[in-house]
């Protein structure tokens, strides 16, 4: 990066990176360079301010939440068309250990 840096003659460099790209040690290597990084990422659990705002019906579709964690700045973006998927998938899930939950308690019953 420095190379590229040289050569074009920038003086500053954000990286911006789909979190697949990027371990923990190069965001680490990252910062101690003295580069910003914008990392995109879909969450694996929603962040309690937000479901705080989910259930209460505050958030609109697009919105965007700015929130400081760990020493960073988080931005999330709510998207009402994910959330749908999100439950719909959870309902997909749930339903599948039901029945398999049923089928281990009547082992006879064929399942379909």
């Amino acid at each position: 990066m420095e190379a590229f840096q040289s050569l074009h003659g920038l003086n500053k460099i954000t990286v911006v990176a789909d979190a697949a790209m990027l371990s923990a040690a190069n965001l680490e290597a990252l910062t101690k360079a003295g580069y910003t990084y914008i990392v995109g990422s879909r969450l694996q659990k929603v962040p309690y301010d937000i479901a705080e705002f989910q259930k209460s019906g505050e958030l609109s579709d697009q919105q965007v939440i700015t929130m400081q964690q760990d020493g960073y700045r988080v931005i999330y973006q709510y998207r009402t068309k994910r959330a749908a998927l999100d439950l719909r998938n959870i309902e997909k899930q749930v339903a599948k250990a039901k029945k398999q939950s049923v089928d281990r308690l009547h082992p006879t019953r064929q399942s379909s």
